[in-house]
């Protein structure tokens, strides 16, 4: 059976997709652990890019194996992840 470049396209990008999935829901639990205390210090609210800074800061306790694998990423890798998990910020 012969796999033509279009369907392997689209077999690897469903892997990445759910791979990604994966490492947005590990964030979120990150995100949830520590939510409260980085709220707290930012004054109620805080942007995506203060949200990664703290998961990434505080990962390393909670799933080291996330941090890890996120650092594997490229920076653009890691921006676009972080934006998707935590676009909109968070408040109170």
């Amino acid at each position: 059976m012969r796999i033509t470049k279009r369907q392997l396209k689209r077999i690897i990008l469903e892997a990445l997709g759910q791979y990604e999935d994966d490492l947005e829901g590990r964030l979120m639990k990150v995100w949830d652990i520590v939510r409260a205390d980085t709220l707290e210090s930012l004054g109620g609210q805080a942007n995506w890019e203060e949200i990664a800074e703290e998961v990434m800061a505080s990962g390393y306790s909670i799933d080291p194996d996330l941090i890890e694998t996120i650092n594997l990423l490229s920076w653009d890798d890691q921006n676009k992840l972080f934006q998707k998990a935590f676009g909109k910020g968070s408040t109170w």
